[in-house]
């Protein structure tokens, strides 16, 4: 079951952000990683689990926040979308922050 759930939540990322395989990899390399533990005896079942939701939620969870956030602004009417768009265009740096914050990131 722990392997299981990694590639099923990436399969939701869209590829506007284009880091869908990206996140279905890291995904599955965390769940391979805590199971191994278990399966090495150097962790219990649960231990194992709790491991993967910590790096899980560490890692990923961020980005499939950042980008849930982005495609709402995306699906915002036009006429407060387009003024969002225009304050982007005005800071260059908010657009590179925004899209940064969609990409995986390593456990520590």
């Amino acid at each position: 079951m722990v392997c299981s759930v990694p590639g099923m939540r990436q399969a939701l990322s869209i590829l506007l952000w284009g880091d869908g395989i990206s996140l279905a990899l890291r995904g599955g390399a965390l769940a391979a990683e805590s199971l191994l533990t278990f399966l090495r005896g150097q962790a219990s079942l649960e231990e194992a689990t709790a491991r993967y939701v910590r790096s899980y939620e560490e890692c990923i969870a961020p980005v499939f926040r950042a980008s849930s956030f982005l495609r709402g602004m995306l699906a915002l009417p036009f006429g407060v979308r387009q003024p969002l768009l225009r304050i982007l265009e005005t800071f260059p740096a908010l657009p590179r922050l925004m899209m940064n914050q969609t990409r995986s990131r390593v456990a520590a």
